[in-house]
């Protein structure tokens, strides 16, 4: 794709927002053709949880990528946690 590591993340990043955008589409249409039970809201929140948790897996909340992200050819590049 030809992107510095900057232009890659926003492009990653613009994908992710789709994707999101179009699972709580999803979402709604399926809540309101079930009935609401402890179980549907357990699934609920379970899937939300998961797309939060890599969210807080990336955003410096474990060690793993708190300062620093590699790239997919192994090279180190600092991330600020307010890159624009």
């Amino acid at each position: 794709y030809d992107m510095d590591l900057r232009t890659a993340m926003r492009a990653s990043a613009a994908v992710i927002d789709v994707h999101v955008a179009n699972y709580l589409e999803a979402e709604q249409r399926f809540l309101a053709r079930v009935p609401r039970t402890p179980e549907v809201d357990g699934y609920r929140e379970l899937m939300r949880s998961w797309m939060r948790g890599n969210f807080d897996w990336y955003d410096g909340r474990t060690d793993r990528y708190r300062d620093y992200l590699s790239t997919a050819s192994g090279e180190w590049a600092q991330v600020s946690q307010h890159a624009p």
